[in-house]
């Protein structure tokens, strides 16, 4: 702002602003209250440029101070905290080739006229010095207000009146709009987590945080589809209009809608106050009231939204995406926007040496002090009320509009990525599994051996036949030591690895099974797991159901899986003596005492009949007893013995050579016994007793038993019993026959535990001595034939001739 003393000065120099929003301040200040001498300085200041970069901006100001009075000053000093000032730039011409306009009268009433030196410490008559300094600051937005304090001395001349060098001060401030173009884009997923194909749903919203429109943004983000975004603001709204009003004004845009109309036509025009309230100017009442544009037009307050991001809006986006992958779905999306470019504009500017210019401040302009150092007394002008000679009225001349110089805003493209957004996408861990049955099946057997007949007569050193029969006899199976046994697989969908802890049932609430295997599943891959399940000799049902749950957690929420598979009972996966061999030992074999296989591997019950030729001793009455083992093996080295079967062969002279008593029987190949049959069948058994001793001519009597041991009938029961050498029956038995030399008995039907007895009486030959045996052989027709023995030793009559007797 300009003060003027007693005259009016020259028009104060008004430098052209260079930025949007900034508005000129002028000041000036007077140390003397007397004619053309007298002191004044005029200060101005403009805001240049305003430039944001990250967090941090800065501001250009540039101030001019003139010497507007009559004398020279000395010692000018800018005092504007956190402005650095450069070197001044004078507005005389290198080495004051410039001179002091020749109109002017401060040069022409006095002989302290100022001349034009090369004096960098002087602010000469008329001169005007520019600084330009900077100001960085913490990020701002908006309006900046400044103030600078200017200082100068007086130079004294050479009159007394003159001695009294005042201190001059003026200030003078400015403010500028800084323009941020600025916005935040957020992402998330509407959902926590969602099923392998569905769609999952992406919210992203993009708000603008500075204070300039921007276009509407463009996202990039692959794989999603989005539809057009809402606003924060709905289009026709009063709110709506209010947002898209910037420091420059309001934005003059097509008309929405019919509503947008009706709106707007029913209301006054506004005012410039008002108008200006709304770019949030501190000093709007000030000095800025014709920085805001004039409102008149009805399409002011409503305004579309297409292509528009207004300051303070907020843009959502909804976009859909399928749910192809498992796990975590990690998201982020790029957003650009560009600044609206705004157009410049030229503010008025007052002429130089136009007296009748003054500033449009009023309030916030500069002020005038004067201070006399000499004296400490403040000198004020006598046409002002106040101590800072603020005017109470505009003095002359019309007042501009004061509207600043503003280039046109460039354009400013912007791209932010949002934080990375996540989803979890659900997929099945899969169970399988197999279920197999094991158990053992186990086999016994029972191994008996007969001899036809334990005792032979012979000749001397002659030998007897002896007929051996081996039965080994397979018992029923046993069943035992079942197991539920198999895998277990467990297949992970997601691309990391899975804790996952896995159990096995049996048919529930039954037994928990053992599993072993890993504690994790491999990303993408698979597991196997083993078990079983102990179930002793209780078999399981067939067809029950066999289950494995694998738990593990989810995203953090735990979850389970199951598999299962039903048991089938098939066949013993162990079977325990299903088959054996049957060796035979005998005394004087070769080796002695060696065995040799008689029959086998069998798996059923099996019979072998077979012979050994047995040597007499040489001496007559001589005996010698051969012994025969038979043998079959089980499992675990477990052996089971018939034996040892004792047969003695005697040397008797009375016996013709190559005879044997008793005779030798028809041999017999190995008879097998179908499967079942030790179960189902009938199994005789034949024993006979009678007298070991007796003497020739005497009546023996024996007696035959024939029991059924086995579970089945015997069907048609016939017992024979054939009468040795020297023997001849004494009378017909009951209910028997005797045809041959042979006593037969029709016993029938003999019915599982039962038993028949019968008995024959014999006479021996008077001349018979020696050992007689004789055989009793009982013969069903639905199974084996069982034999029984019994033999007898006979004393010789003395006196008797031994002739051959008859039999039968």
């Amino acid at each position: 702002m300009r003060f003027s003393h007693y005259r009016t000065k020259a028009g104060a120099l008004l430098i052209a602003l260079a930025v949007t929003g900034v508005i000129p301040a002028i000041g000036s200040a007077s140390g003397s209250n007397t004619g053309p001498h007298s002191s004044d300085i005029e200060v101005s200041k403009t805001a240049v440029t305003a430039e944001t970069v990250g967090a941090s901006t800065t501001i250009t100001w540039k101030v001019v101070v003139t010497n507007d009075g009559g004398r020279d000053l000395e010692e000018v000093k800018l005092i504007d905290p956190g402005v650095d000032f450069g070197t001044p730039v004078s507005s005389f011409d290198d080495h004051c080739t410039a001179k002091p306009s020749v109109g002017d009268k401060s040069n022409n009433d006095h002989n302290n006229v100022s001349t034009c030196v090369d004096d960098p410490t002087v602010l000469q008559e008329h001169e005007s010095l520019s600084y330009t300094g900077t100001q960085s600051m913490a990020k701002v937005c908006g309006w900046v207000k400044n103030t600078v304090v200017v200082t100068a001395e007086d130079r004294i001349s050479g009159r007394v009146y003159d001695r009294q060098k005042p201190t001059l001060e003026a200030r003078a401030t400015a403010k500028i709009f800084v323009e941020c173009a600025d916005f935040d884009v957020t992402k998330v997923a509407k959902e926590s987590s969602y099923n392998l194909g569905q769609t999952i749903t992406w919210i992203v919203t993009v708000k603008n945080t500075g204070n300039v429109a921007l276009s509407n943004p463009v996202l990039d983000d692959p794989g999603v589809t989005f539809g057009p975004p809402t606003s924060s603001m709905p289009a026709g709204s009063a709110k709506h209009a209010k947002s898209l009003r910037t420091a420059r004004g309001v934005k003059k845009m097509p008309k929405s809608s019919s509503r947008c109309e009706k709106k707007n036509s029913s209301k006054s025009q506004r005012s410039v106050k008002d108008s200006c309230k709304k770019d949030d100017d501190p000093d709007c009442d000030d000095d800025d009231k014709g920085y805001s544009a004039k409102s008149g037009s009805k399409d002011d307050d409503c305004a579309k939204d297409d292509g528009v991001l207004n300051p303070g809006e907020t843009l959502t986006f909804v976009g859909t995406q399928t749910a192809n992958a498992c796990g975590v779905v990690t998201n982020t999306v790029t957003v650009k926007v560009v600044s609206r470019p705004g157009k410049g504009h030229d503010g008025d500017k007052a002429k130089d040496g136009d007296d009748k210019y003054t500033s449009s401040k009023s309030k916030t302009g500069a002020t005038k002090k004067i201070v006399v150092k000499r004296s400490n007394k403040v000198v004020k002008n006598s046409k002002y009320d106040d101590k800072y000679g603020d005017k109470p009225e505009d003095q002359h001349g019309d007042k501009p509009k004061d509207k600043p110089h503003a280039p046109p805003m460039r354009a400013v493209e912007l791209t932010k990525t949002s934080a990375p957004a996540t989803t979890f996408v659900l997929c099945d861990v899969v169970v399988t599994k197999t279920a197999n049955v094991e158990f053992t099946r186990t086999f016994d057997w029972t191994i008996t051996k007969t001899v036809d007949s334990p005792t032979f007569n012979v000749a001397p050193n002659g030998s007897a036949t002896a007929t051996y029969t081996v039965t080994a006899t397979k018992s029923a199976a046993t069943d035992g030591a079942y197991k539920v046994t198999g895998s277990i697989t467990v297949k992970n969908p997601y691309p990391t690895e899975l804790p996952v802890a896995v159990t096995d049932q049996l048919a529930s609430p039954g037994p928990l099974c053992a599993v072993a295997g890993p504690t994790t599943i491999p990303a993408n891959g698979a597991a196997s797991f083993s078990y079983a399940c102990d179930l002793g000799n209780v078999p399981p049902a067939n067809g029950a159901k066999n289950t494995a749950t694998a738990a593990f957690s989810v995203n953090g929420v735990p979850m389970s899986a199951s598999g299962s598979a039903n048991v089938v009972v098939g066949q013993p996966t162990t079977v325990v003596n299903d088959s054996v061999t049957v060796t035979d030992a005998l005394e004087g074999g070769t080796p002695a005492g060696a065995e040799t296989s008689l029959f086998g591997p069998v798996t059923v019950t099996t019979s072998k009949t077979y012979t050994r030729v047995l040597t007499a001793p040489a001496t007559p009455l001589a005996c010698v007893d051969y012994f025969n083992v038979a043998r079959l093996t089980l499992s675990g080295n477990v052996s089971k013995m018939a034996g040892p079967v004792k047969v003695t062969v005697c040397a008797d002279s009375a016996v013709p050579a190559g005879v044997q008593v008793p005779p030798v029987l028809v041999v017999t190949s190995p008879t097998v016994v179908p499967v079942g049959t030790p179960a189902t069948g009938p199994d005789l058994r034949v024993s006979k007793t009678g007298p070991g001793a007796a003497i020739a001519g005497q009546l023996v009597t024996y007696r035959i038993k024939v029991t059924n041991r086995g579970s089945g009938e015997a069907l048609n029961v016939v017992l024979r019993d054939v009468l040795p050498r020297s023997f001849s029956v004494f009378r017909k038995a009951l209910g028997a026959s005797v045809s041959k030399g042979t006593v037969r008995w029709s016993i029938g039907t003999l019915a599982p535990g039962q038993s028949r007895t019968v008995s024959a009486t014999f006479r021996i030959d008077r001349s018979a001595t020696g050992r007689r045996c004789n055989t009793a052989i009982a013969t069903p027709s639905n199974g084996a034939v069982a034999t029984g023995r019994r033999c007898t030793r006979i004393a010789a009559v003395a006196g008797v001739s031994r002739t051959p007797g008859v039999t039968g």
